[in-house]
């Protein structure tokens, strides 16, 4: 495909296709740090605050961001590691694959034709840089969107420019000092901005040689978002950006700030006040980053990672799943509870790199607290732990998944929303470039969720077929608990949902592998994983 001499497509057509990759052109990069002369606070400076006068500078925001520190995060270097010494023939495609995204200048240089020289910059200072500014705004509305740029085959724009929402931009200061141009493009507003990195397929490097291999999309939050009705005019139409990068206080007041101050620390006469004015919070499900701040080798201050891990938290508890007791009643002794689960997000729930779960946990006790049932309780260590307060057989590496279910009635069943991948022999697996298909895939679909249209593109459930409460937009447990040999006279319900931005069992797996970057990340944990409480609710019944 012939395109504009502006632009220039790096990455291969999937994963490890068998299309020529295309060498890319130099292109000009700047440490944030020269972003942050203009586009951070100052105490000097009304430029970049709120209607109460808060900080919200993008490159303050941006700084302990999960993109700032993509590729100094331990479990990402670890995942990496693992899929290097599980295929080791392949080193160089994995390592350029997955820098594509993680250390996109880094690999950018490497991949310059001419190549970048020593002088211009370390790699371990690209790679510290993680996904940048002059990466995100250097990328035209050149096929935003489409499978030519998925699995981060965006393009760069050659010629320094700086795309941003705003007309009429006030270039000299950005042009002085970082050589960039400010050009107006609402594409920067869009989703699609979002889609390339966002949207990665892997083939398996492993398998029937008889066999076509397929592409598996190992995420798809964009996919997910355009198959939802977060994506079609109506009610619940937002962008990527919306959630993301609000360009609304929590009580949808525009934020209306100038967008940037002099590198003196004050503000520029000539600018005004300017909206939209994004702001970059770039928060999601990610709450172990913080947690594992001290080896992410990072300058980001413990102020800043616990700011960044309650800010991500709120995301969680705000923006993802709202869970609902529908019902709750005696029945010949026992009891029948109903749990419904609510997603409230623009994609599946939970959405991205297949070591997310969610899950289910429900306790019935006494009127003296005494416990009757359980279901979904877990230990510090982050297991799920069943009848005998031990972890479930299903935590444990090589060993059966949990099903999906409908109704639930021991112990030792619980209701865990993930994605778990199968091999060329339709076992689970937990190396990506091992994944065949998905063995599972019960993650809620968001609200406008076409299940046809999705299957059609291989986005569908599995493991879900004969669940009728399992539906775009929720998904509804029956609890029957058996009745008790002493009938209690009040039963109290809690049940709360609970999530892992890394599952005990994907750990497990990990684990079984030996690699420096793996036993950097099992020291940083020392025994725990993060485990969040997404929502929760209680009932009485006397």
């Amino acid at each position: 495909m012939q395109l504009p001499s502006i632009f220039r497509l790096f990455g291969i057509t999937l994963l490890f296709g068998t299309s020529v990759v295309q060498t890319p052109a130099q292109v000009e990069f700047r440490p944030a740090g020269d972003c942050a002369l203009c586009h951070s606070n100052a105490p000097t400076a009304s430029a970049m605050r709120d209607a109460d006068g808060a900080p919200i500078a993008p490159f303050n925001l941006w700084h302990s961001s999960p993109m700032a520190n993509a590729g100094r995060d331990p479990l990402w270097k670890a995942v990496v590691s693992a899929e290097i010494a599980t295929f080791p023939e392949h080193r160089e495609e994995i390592a350029s694959t997955c820098t594509r995204c993680h250390t996109p200048i880094a690999w950018w240089r490497k991949n310059a034709d001419p190549p970048a020289a020593a002088a211009d910059t370390t790699p371990v200072q690209d790679a510290a840089e993680g996904v940048s500014c002059t990466v995100c705004h250097q990328i035209p509305e050149q096929e935003l969107g489409h499978p030519n740029t998925f699995s981060g085959r965006y393009h760069l724009a050659e010629g320094t420019p700086a795309f941003g929402p705003h007309s009429n931009p006030f270039d000299m200061p950005m042009r002085m000092h970082t050589g960039f141009n400010p050009l107006p493009s609402e594409h920067v507003l869009e989703s699609a901005l979002c889609s390339a990195c966002h949207t990665l397929f892997t083939e398996p490097l492993r398998g029937d040689p008889s066999t076509p291999a397929s592409a598996l999309a190992e995420q798809s939050p964009f996919l997910e978002w355009r198959l939802s009705a977060f994506s079609r005019p109506g009610p619940d139409a937002r962008t990527c950006q919306d959630c993301h990068m609000p360009k609304a206080d929590e009580d949808g007041h525009a934020f209306n700030t100038r967008i940037a101050r002099n590198p003196m620390g004050r503000d520029f006469p000539p600018t005004l006040p300017r909206q939209p004015f994004g702001k970059h919070l770039l928060a999601g499900a990610n709450t172990i980053l913080p947690t594992l701040a001290p080896a992410a080798g990072s300058d980001v201050t413990p102020e800043e990672w616990s700011w960044r891990k309650e800010t991500s938290q709120f995301m969680l508890q705000q923006q993802t799943a709202r869970l609902q007791l529908t019902a709750a009643r005696a029945e010949d002794g026992g009891l029948f509870i109903e749990v419904t689960i609510h997603n409230r997000a623009g994609h599946k729930f939970p959405t991205a790199h297949p070591s997310r779960r969610a899950w289910l946990e429900l306790t019935v006790s006494d009127q003296d607290n005494n416990p009757i049932f359980s279901s979904g309780q877990s230990a510090p260590s982050g297991a799920i732990l069943g009848a005998h307060h031990q972890p479930l057989p299903s935590e444990l590496p090589g060993r059966p998944i949990q099903p999906h279910y409908q109704s639930i009635s021991h112990p030792d069943q619980v209701q865990v929303y993930q994605s778990v991948m199968a091999d060329a022999e339709k076992d689970p697996t937990f190396r990506l470039l091992a994944g065949q298909s998905y063995i599972k895939d019960n993650r809620i679909p968001p609200v406008g969720w076409d299940p046809a249209q999705a299957a059609a593109q291989d986005l569908g459930s599995r493991g879900t077929e004969d669940d009728s409460d399992f539906a775009p937009g929720r998904d509804t447990i029956q609890y029957r608990i058996p009745a008790p040999q002493a009938p209690p006279r009040t039963w109290h319900i809690q049940t709360r949902l609970r999530y892992q931005n890394l599952s005990y069992r994907f750990a497990a797996e990990l684990f079984r592998l030996d690699t420096p970057d793996i036993q950097a990340l099992k020291s940083a944990l020392n025994g725990t994983l993060p485990t969040e409480t997404i929502a929760e609710a209680t009932l009485v019944i006397r």
